[in-house]
Formats: C-alpha cells, sequence, structure tokens
C-alpha cells in the first residue's frame, strides 16, 4: 500500500504534486485517503494533500464529485489560507446549486471582506460569489457594495481584479434591470 503521508512530506514541490496526482489517480481508493488527509486540517500534510486533491481534480474533474459536501462542509474549520484557497477553487469549477452554496454563501462575504485573509482567498471567494450570482442575481449587488468596501482597502492586487469584475458587474446588473 502507498503511503501517502510519507509521499506528501517528502518533498513540497509541483513536481511532487503531479507525481502524487498521477499515483491517486490511477486508484480510486488512495484518492478517498489523499482527501481524507486534506480535511485533517494537519499542517504541513493537509496543505499538500490539498493542492494534489486540487490538480488532481482539475485533471479529472469526476474525481471530486462526491466530496463536494464534505469539502463545503470542512471549509469554514481551515486554517491554513493554502487549504481555503484551493477549496474555494475547486468550488468554482463545479456547478453548484444554491442549495449546496447556501452552507458557505456568509463565509465567502466574510473571507471577501475580511483584511486578514490572504489576497488569493479573498479573490477565490470573490470569484465563486460572482458564479453563484449567475444563478442567483439577486448577489450580484451584495457583491458590488463588497467589492466597493475592497477598492478602498485592499492590496493593489487585489484591486484590479475587483476592478475587473466590478465592471462586469454592473454590465450585467445594467442588463437585468432593463428587462
Amino acid at each position: 500500500m502507498t503511503d501517502l503521508r510519507s509521499l506528501l512530506l517528502a518533498e513540497m514541490s509541483r513536481r511532487n504534486t503531479d507525481f502524487v496526482k498521477e499515483i491517486v489517480l490511477s486508484n480510486p481508493a488512495l484518492f478517498d485517503a489523499l482527501f481524507t488527509l486534506a480535511l485533517l486540517n494537519e499542517e504541513p500534510v493537509s496543505r499538500r494533500a490539498m493542492w494534489v486533491v486540487d490538480v488532481a481534480s482539475e485533471t479529472k474533474p469526476d474525481i471530486l464529485v462526491s466530496h463536494i459536501k464534505d469539502l463545503i462542509a470542512a471549509l469554514k474549520s481551515f486554517q491554513h489560507d493554502s487549504l481555503k484557497r484551493h477549496t474555494l477553487r475547486m468550488l468554482s469549477r463545479y456547478d453548484l446549486t444554491m442549495v449546496q452554496f447556501l452552507p458557505i454563501l456568509d463565509l465567502c462575504f466574510h473571507f471577501m471582506r475580511s483584511g486578514k485573509e490572504s489576497v488569493a482567498v479573498r479573490y477565490q471567494a470573490m470569484h465563486l460569489l460572482y458564479k453563484m450570482s449567475e444563478k442567483e442575481p439577486d448577489l450580484k449587488h451584495e457583491i458590488v457594495n463588497t467589492i466597493d468596501l475592497q477598492m478602498q482597502e485592499g492590496s493593489p492586487g487585489l484591486r484590479n481584479q475587483c476592478l475587473k469584475l466590478l465592471k462586469k458587474l454592473k454590465v450585467e446588473i445594467n442588463k437585468l434591470e432593463r428587462k
């Protein structure tokens, strides 16, 4: 049996991440074990495992579908930015229903507004909220209000991303209001 923990702890690199990804993609039981390690919230193994889960699910999206509910439930307890960032990034690749998304809706707005969260976490939360606003257009107004705050206090990189999304949202809101 492959010792995933040892493989993950051997080296933190994209090369090692891709190596472990190939191993777990060839054996679904190993993917389940990797996912369990990712949800442990144990540093650094969970962070490295989540990175592999992210790239594996990017390569083979179906592999994560049965784990979406657990990923959403775990997001609230993650301490490390990388666990939050990868989780939000993965969730944005799936066609979530509003019922699936509701448990983390407020959390995503909290991440966006929090000066304590990394720019990457704030951006991924904003991206996921935007994606969900396609299903629930009423979210667009609240996202715009939140982005307006970020424009005043965010880093230059975050402000740049906010500006791009803000322009897009305003066009979409104008179209909705004309209907």
